[in-house]
């Protein structure tokens, strides 16, 4: 089996000027561009199915390359990204300038500090891996099964912790851009090895 984790294209935040959690910002013309290149790149595979967040940005990704291999993307509540609750839609310079003691605090403990109003990076790490354990479940039988997850960028270093057995102490060692795509063989066991990440 394999697992193609796919970035949603470029939003107005993936330049780092805010953090864009639960916020349903809109693909950029660039994002919609990648979502239809990715469309094109993954039309050579057979795709078993698509799935994705149920957020716009990811939404309208996953919508080409579904359409090009005649399936419609399964919307996933807990693809959804980290929830950044009262950060939302501002910058790390706003955060620590507007929630100091919260943003020390998360800077010290930033697996398990619980954001005020949202998640902490845990309660996202948990929620992404359920979720992708219920999705490969689906298809344990099916060795030749090629499941795309649409998704972002925080859930996307989550699960390829999970699949890969690192842990969430190994989430700052992934980073993919918008529109990029990593390709995880799983094997019965569940075991996962990476051999493609753009």
């Amino acid at each position: 089996m394999e697992l193609i984790l796919i970035r949603h294209g470029q939003c107005r935040t993936d330049d780092g000027s805010a953090y864009c959690g639960w916020t349903d910002a809109p693909l950029t013309d660039e994002g919609v561009r990648q979502a239809y290149a990715l469309a094109k790149k993954l039309a050579q595979r057979r795709l078993t199915a698509v799935y994705c967040s149920p957020l716009k940005r990811a939404k309208d990704t996953a919508a080409p390359i579904a359409s090009v291999q005649g399936l419609v993307p399964i919307e996933e509540e807990g693809l959804k990204e980290l929830n950044f609750g009262m950060w939302e839609s501002k910058n790390w310079r706003q955060i620590e300038r507007e929630y100091p003691e919260e943003w020390l605090q998360w800077s010290r403990d930033w697996k398990d500090f619980v954001i005020p109003g949202g998640e902490s990076a845990r309660q996202m790490y948990d929620r992404t891996a359920h979720k992708l354990d219920e999705i490969l479940e689906c298809y344990r039988d099916d060795k030749d099964a090629q499941i795309a997850v649409v998704t972002h960028q925080g859930c996307i270093r989550a699960m390829a912790c999970h699949v890969l057995g690192l842990g969430l102490d190994a989430y700052w060692r992934f980073k993919m851009g918008p529109g990029g795509m990593a390709v995880i063989e799983i094997n019965e066991g569940r075991f996962g090895i990476l051999s493609h990440w753009e």
